[in-house]
């Protein structure tokens, strides 16, 4: 049972049994069982975002490492669907980015990196201008979602910015997402059921709530 818990093995059966015990007695509790799994993921969105593997690992969020990825892409479609009401689009081929929204008749793209390391946008950018380029429609707002970013990255985006106009690269890291979309989700926000402006978010560099104003 402690193995399977990723506990250690040795020692007496009560010292066993207390780390079994404790074990649990850590877990967040849940009121009831969501049928969404991706609310459970979405709970521990920023600790997705920085690869935090043993916290993961004792909430049972994870079974392997290779499973952080594709759960912190989820719990993002999670965020903007059920706490910011909007649907990400289907996106047909595989060279995509992770996310796309509907704005108008522009695009919103979202990129999640994953990393333990602060996330550096020259590495990347390449890669997201390729996304903005294929698209058929114009792309103001790619969102890049991350646990931090060099202090490398905002001077890069504000760069990029200068060479293509119409395009915003706005660098948010899952904490701030997060805290902007239980905001926004929050009982005491009157227009919680409508979709959240996502045009407040077309501002090259990092992403500053205070910029916002009340919601």
């Amino acid at each position: 049972w402690c193995r399977n818990l990723h506990e250690p093995v040795s020692g007496t059966m009560e010292d066993r049994l207390q780390r079994i015990i404790s074990h649990y007695d850590q877990l967040r509790p849940r009121v009831e069982q969501s049928i969404d799994e991706r609310s459970s993921w979405y709970d521990f969105y920023p600790e997705l975002a920085s690869r935090s593997y043993d916290a993961l690992r004792s909430q049972h969020i994870i079974e392997k490492d290779l499973e952080i990825e594709a759960k912190f892409e989820n719990a993002t479609e999670y965020l903007f669907a059920k706490k910011l009401n909007h649907i990400p689009l289907r996106q047909p081929g595989s060279n995509n980015p992770d996310g796309l929204l509907t704005l108008g008749n522009n695009y919103v793209m979202w990129d999640n990196k994953s990393k333990e390391s602060p996330v550096n946008l020259r590495d990347h950018l390449r890669q997201f201008d390729e996304y903005m380029d294929q698209a058929d429609k114009p792309v103001p707002i790619f969102l890049v979602i991350g646990p931090s970013f060099s202090p490398e990255s905002e001077a890069e985006s504000i760069r990029y910015h200068a060479r293509h106009f119409d395009r915003n690269i706005a660098l948010i890291t899952a904490n701030e997402l997060k805290d902007l979309a239980d905001e926004w989700s929050s009982t005491s926000n009157t227009n919680r059921d409508e979709p959240f402006p996502l045009g407040l978010l077309a501002a090259t560099g990092r992403f500053q709530r205070s910029r916002l104003g009340k919601l």
